[in-house]
């Protein structure tokens, strides 16, 4: 896990208790997604966790998230390899390869440690050697 999103997820954490709220499954690519969803509400705030779990033919990755409502994954292809794009936060992204539940990259961006905004993905799509990424 890169070293900057854990220190924010250790950051975003404190002083907050988070009760288990729900638990969504879906597949993609022949993969079981599991996300465990857990909240922390307030009158003025809303805080979201949770822990996110992809199995195929016996291969598991689990990770955690923070920030996101709902937690949505994309199937794209890389290279023409199968692949799951996600956020593990609303900003940033997870890219694993679909066949082995590697990571092929995990991206947090360096300014959202300092409060700076950047862009939430809400939609990715694969064209051949293309991706697109929807967003604000």
């Amino acid at each position: 896990m890169d070293q900057r999103f854990s220190d924010y997820l250790t950051q975003y954490k404190k002083n907050y208790t988070f009760t288990e709220t729900e638990c969504q499954k879906s597949e993609i690519c022949g993969v079981r997604i599991t996300v465990t969803l857990y909240e922390y509400d307030t009158e003025s705030e809303h805080r979201d966790r949770a822990e996110i779990l992809l199995e195929k033919d016996g291969l598991r990755y689990e990770c955690e998230g923070i920030e996101r409502p709902r937690w949505d994954f994309y199937p794209v292809t890389v290279d023409g390899c199968p692949c799951i794009l996600f956020s593990k936060t609303l900003y940033g992204f997870t890219l694993l390869d679909a066949e082995t539940l590697t990571e092929i990259t995990d991206f947090f961006p360096k300014k959202v440690m300092n409060g700076e905004e950047s862009f939430i993905i809400t939609h990715a799509q694969s064209f051949g050697k293309y991706m697109i990424l929807d967003g604000c």
